[in-house]
């Protein structure tokens, strides 16, 4: 194995998965680094490759600014959910039992740490 080579390898797909690059052609990504080193003529022009990656980032843009854009809609929705303190700060509504239970079993736990038990 060629360390050197492989080495470029990974960080390479490092920085393609970086970028968000999830699936290529591995054949075709070679025979493009191979015709630039070889000083082939490229399969494609440089213009048109360029072109060709500058479509494929806008479309992968979007897709990532839909997801976060998604993302937020569902936070701000629950959020909504959320009772308004007097101070301002938001905070889920709870069932008074659920909140009853939860005490009783702090200071159950509380009890048993200062006994000398563990959980």
């Amino acid at each position: 194995m060629d360390k050197i080579s492989y080495a470029l390898g990974l960080s390479m797909g490092q920085n393609l998965m970086g970028s968000g690059v999830e699936k290529l052609n591995y054949q075709d990504l070679a025979a493009g680094i191979e015709d630039v080193l070889t000083h082939q003529q490229p399969k494609i022009s440089y213009q048109e490759a360029q072109q060709v990656l500058n479509t494929f980032f806008q479309e992968l843009e979007q897709k990532i600014a839909g997801a976060a854009k998604e993302a937020g809609e569902k936070f701000l929705a629950e959020n909504a959910k959320r009772r308004r303190q007097s101070d301002g700060i938001r905070s889920a509504v709870r069932d008074p039992r659920a909140v009853a239970r939860s005490k009783t079993e702090s200071n159950r736990h509380r009890a048993r740490t200062l006994r000398g038990y563990t959980d």
